[in-house]
């Protein structure tokens, strides 16, 4: 499995990375700060799923999603957010985000998470 986590914090990639690669194996992970970092890693790789930060600096989150969202029509994501509105989580739901987390709050729900949606495409 290909994982991409992105997220503004350096700090927090590492944690997130740090979370996965001790709880699931055979998974490849990339990392990325900004919109233009994870747009150069989509151009070499396709991610199975996507650890999304909502809150990119610039608003580019909406933006990086629809991208690799067109790019490969079957990559899961997980959207973390601090807050965010009921008409907001709809309208990701509808893009096709699989999960939206808390990012504060839910960090330890993250690899049952990515084990929840590997199982679901594999049924």
């Amino acid at each position: 499995m290909v994982l991409l986590i992105v997220y503004s914090s350096g700090l927090i990639i590492e944690r997130l990375a740090n979370l996965v690669s001790d709880t699931l194996t055979d998974t490849s992970i990339y990392k990325a700060e900004s919109f233009d970092e994870a747009a150069f890693i989509c151009e070499g790789i396709k991610p199975d799923i996507v650890l999304l930060d909502i809150a990119l600096p610039e608003n580019k989150s909406i933006d990086l999603f629809n991208m690799i969202k067109r790019g490969n029509q079957k990559t899961g994501f997980i959207i973390l957010s601090s807050s965010m509105d009921v008409v907001t989580q709809w309208q990701l739901k509808q893009l096709g985000a699989d999960f939206i987390l808390d990012k504060y709050h839910d960090f330890e729900k993250i690899p049952a998470t990515i084990n929840s949606i590997v199982a679901k495409r594999n049924s």
